[in-house]
């Protein structure tokens, strides 16, 4: 296998498409061309006799590591719409990134792809190079997508699903300001509700952590409670409370962190799917208004017109998918609401643990400076995390208000003759 440092003598030099440029193909399950659009054929470099009915991987670059098609083929055969950064191959021997689009359809895969035009390849790009190093190491013949995954999860992203639903949009958003054009409403606020969404889960996991801070001190109480007052006295009895509310705290953040809670991973999914199929909706019909604009004589083997068509159901089709999962969205937040509130309610609880335990402590003739610090020390740990939960109420208000303004925002791609 060709490592990732060997690749410099098959790259006489990198080609750049125009950000404007859009390469449709549509293949069998084989993955053999069945149609391409005139871009298609005239960046490739290759005949449309060369094309038609070729393997796609004729413009395959060893550039993309095989864990990247490992992970396209798995989506694929579970009929999810899917994305990645691909590195391809001129006829000349030149390579052009390129994201691309594909979409499972009954006979076959369609595929859209753009031009990279964010800051976002050089990361894909330092990325991909070191997954050829440790494919080209492993010397596996067949690498899965499990280092990808991980590759991505090491750069921040909880799933490379949320990945590509991020780069879709961010590509979709460049492109259209490269293009003289004004940003999408629709994505914008899906970036908005996601960013929104991943403080949300971050600000969880610090709560988590602080919570570490204070797991001695129920049992701290008891001990100094035992010396103070006879057995079960109050001081114990709210030391216990203390604890179990504690421990409802530990369960219900280790559920939202550990994706046992079900109402932010419904939240979450519900985004990220509806943010990709938005966007394949986009770019499929741009690549639809690109067929129909085709020469039918020029197009050798190719019938725009049928490709124009078939290319409008499929994204009419996903478009309907997008506007299903966007008003769920809108629902899950207010279930995440309720159990975010939840979280409220532990805390308050926790909080009027220590206003008893002052209480009774300053009730006993016999003062313990230890009681008193420890105390001190569970009001401060409740001080700061009631900061931290009052900002994840914050954050849940905003994803709900996002969602809501999606209402009355009609989403589309058109091309008109001026920047929209």
């Amino acid at each position: 296998m060709t490592s990732a440092t060997d690749l410099s003598h098959h790259n006489r030099r990198a080609a750049k498409p125009a950000p404007q440029s859009i390469f449709f193909s549509r293949t069998d399950k084989a993955a053999k061309i069945q149609a391409i659009n005139a871009q298609f054929q005239e960046f490739s470099g290759h005949d449309w006799g060369n094309l038609i009915g070729a393997s796609h991987d004729l413009l395959r670059h060893q550039a993309t590591p095989k864990g990247v098609f490992a992970q396209v083929w798995q989506e694929l055969s579970e009929g999810r719409v899917t994305s990645a950064y691909m590195c391809n191959r001129t006829a000349d021997g030149n390579r052009f990134w390129v994201l691309a689009l594909f979409v499972p359809v009954d006979d076959g895969f369609v595929s859209v792809q753009v031009p990279p035009v964010s800051p976002a390849l050089e990361k894909v790009e330092k990325l991909y190079s070191e997954l050829l190093e440790g494919e080209a190491a492993d010397g596996a013949e067949s690498p899965s997508g499990e280092a990808l995954v991980a590759g991505v999860q090491a750069l921040d992203y909880y799933s490379y699903e949320t990945f590509m639903s991020e780069a879709l949009s961010t590509e979709i958003a460049a492109r259209r300001t490269a293009m003289g054009r004004k940003p999408e409403p629709f994505l914008t606020r899906f970036d908005q509700m996601a960013r929104l969404s991943n403080d949300l889960r971050k600000q969880v996991d610090e709560m988590r952590g602080a919570l570490n801070g204070i797991q001695t001190i129920p049992m701290n109480v008891r001990i100094i409670a035992s010396r103070l007052e006879p057995e079960g006295g109050p001081i114990t009895r709210i030391s216990e409370d203390f604890q179990a509310l504690s421990r409802r705290l530990a369960s219900w953040l280790t559920d939202f962190s550990g994706d046992r809670n079900d109402a932010f991973q419904n939240m979450w999914k519900s985004l990220v799917e509806a943010r990709t199929l938005f966007c394949a909706a986009l770019l499929l019909e741009e690549a639809q208004l690109d067929c129909a604009g085709m020469d039918a004589d020029a197009a050798q083997g190719v019938d725009p017109e049928a490709e124009a068509t078939a290319l409008q159901s499929v994204g009419t089709s996903i478009r309907g998918k997008a506007t299903d999962l966007a008003r769920s969205v809108e629902g899950a937040t207010y279930d995440l609401g309720v159990a975010v509130h939840d979280l409220k309610r532990i805390m308050s609880s926790l909080q009027m643990s220590t206003i008893l335990c002052k209480i009774e402590g300053e009730r006993m003739t016999e003062r313990h400076e230890g009681l008193d610090q420890v105390n001190g020390r569970m009001r401060s740990f409740l001080d700061a995390i009631v900061k931290q939960a009052d900002r994840a109420t914050e954050l849940n208000q905003a994803i709900q208000s996002q969602a809501e303004e999606l209402h009355g925002i009609e989403p589309g791609f058109r091309r008109p003759a001026s920047a929209a």
